[in-house]
C-alpha cells in the first residue's frame, strides 16, 4: 500500500501526488484553512478560491508538461481548474459529479485518438464514488464494496478500450487516503471549549486549526485545552510531531493554526448538530487504514 502525506484528506493529497512536496510545503494544509497574509480562508466547496491559481504552491505535473511543450488533459483533478504558474492543462473540465463515469471513459478515449500533435500525452482523471460511500456507510458496508466493484470495472471498461487503439499508454491507478471506521456516538465538539471571538477557527472532523486574532489568548486557550485532552490530542505549532513534516518550520505558507487539535482514533471532531459519518480519514498515514492504493501497469 501507499502511504498519505498527513493530513491523510482529499486535497492536500491530491495535490502532494502531482507535486511531490507535503502539504505544509505546498500550501493546501487542509481541505479548509486560513492564510494569515492574505486575511482569507481557502474551502474546497468555494469556487473562488479552488480556481484561483495563486492559493497553490510548487509545480503540478499538467504544469510542468505544458511547460515542457508536451500536452496534457484533466478530467478532474485537485488544482486542474486554476490557472497555476498561469497555467492549465490543454483540455481540462469543471468538477461535476453529475457526469456519467462511461462519457468520461469515452472522452479519455477519444482524446487518446487524436492526431499525435495535438493529443494529450499525460492525463489525470478522477473517480469519487469508493470515497463518498466509504463516508457514507463506512468502509467495510457493502455500498462501499460495490462502489469499489463499479471502479474496477470502470478501470477494466478504460484499459480495454485504450489498448484497442494500440497506444504505448501507461497506467498509475491510486488512490489520496485510506478510510476507518469511526466512533459515531462520541461528540468532541472543540468550539464548544475555545473563545470563538478570539480565534479563527478552521478544519474538520480529523483536525482543527485555531488562529489566534491576539497572540496572547494562544498559551491560555492550549492550556485549557491540553488539560481536558483525553479523546483529542493539542499541539502548538511548532510542537507538532516532525514525522508529519507539519511543524511551524514546515509550514512554508504560514496557514497551519497556532493551536492543532486531532481527535484519538476512532474519534472524530464533531459539533452538536452534525451528523457523524460512519467512515473518516485524516489520521496518522503510519494507521493501515489509512494507507492507499497505489497499481502501475503499461510498458
Amino acid at each position: 500500500s501507499m502511504i498519505p502525506s498527513f493530513p491523510s484528506v482529499t486535497y492536500p493529497n491530491h495535490y502532494t501526488i502531482v507535486t511531490g512536496l507535503y502539504p505544509a510545503h505546498h500550501g493546501l494544509v487542509y481541505n479548509q484553512f486560513y492564510d494569515r497574509k492574505r486575511k482569507a480562508t481557502y474551502n474546497i466547496s468555494d469556487r473562488k478560491t479552488v480556481e484561483d491559481g495563486t492559493w497553490y504552491g510548487g509545480t503540478p505535473l499538467w504544469v510542468l508538461a505544458e511547460k515542457q511543450g508536451m500536452l496534457s488533459a484533466s478530467y478532474y483533478f485537485v488544482g486542474t481548474e486554476a490557472a497555476i504558474e498561469d497555467t492549465y492543462s490543454t483540455y481540462w473540465y469543471k468538477y461535476s459529479g453529475a457526469t456519467d463515469i462511461n462519457s468520461r471513459i469515452d472522452h479519455v478515449v477519444e482524446w487518446l485518438k487524436l492526431p499525435e500533435e495535438i493529443r494529450p500525452h499525460f492525463i489525470n482523471f478522477y473517480f469519487s464514488e469508493v470515497d463518498h460511500n466509504g463516508h457514507m456507510f463506512g468502509p467495510d458496508a457493502p455500498e462501499t464494496k460495490a462502489s469499489v466493484q463499479f471502479v474496477d470495472k470502470a478501470v477494466g471498461s478504460l484499459t480495454e478500450k485504450v489498448n484497442a487503439l494500440g497506444l504505448p499508454v501507461n497506467f498509475i491507478f491510486l488512490a489520496d487516503h485510506g478510510m476507518a471506521n469511526v466512533d459515531t456516538s462520541n461528540r468532541i465538539n472543540i468550539e464548544a471549549m475555545v473563545d470563538t471571538a478570539r480565534f479563527i477557527i478552521r478544519g474538520g472532523s480529523s483536525s482543527v486549526h485555531l488562529y489566534a486574532k491576539n497572540a496572547i489568548d494562544i498559551l491560555p486557550t492550549y492550556t485549557a485545552l491540553k488539560k481536558n485532552a483525553t479523546d483529542y490530542t493539542v499541539y502548538l505549532r511548532e510542537d507538532v510531531p516532525a514525522k508529519w513534516h507539519y511543524t511551524k518550520t514546515d509550514d512554508w505558507h504560514n496557514r497551519i493554526g497556532d493551536i492543532f487539535i486531532i481527535p484519538v482514533y476512532p474519534n472524530v471532531l464533531c459539533g452538536y448538530s452534525n451528523r457523524i459519518s460512519p467512515g473518516a480519514h485524516g489520521f496518522d498515514p503510519a494507521m493501515k487504514e489509512m494507507h492507499a492504493s497505489f497499481y502501475a501497469w503499461g510498458p
